[in-house]
């Protein structure tokens, strides 16, 4: 599986949260770059 840095944008603010604080679990992300949304969902074991 792929690292991916997850970004939660709040009002106009983007938090970097780092994987290993995670909890284990299924986790949707929105990514903001360049004025295009991206979605997509990771799973951590």
């Amino acid at each position: 599986m792929n690292s991916l840095e997850p970004f939660y944008s709040a009002t106009d603010q983007s938090v970097t949260i780092p994987i290993s604080s995670l909890p284990v679990g299924l986790y949707y992300v929105t990514l903001q770059s360049e004025g295009r949304t991206y979605s997509g969902k990771f799973v951590k074991m």
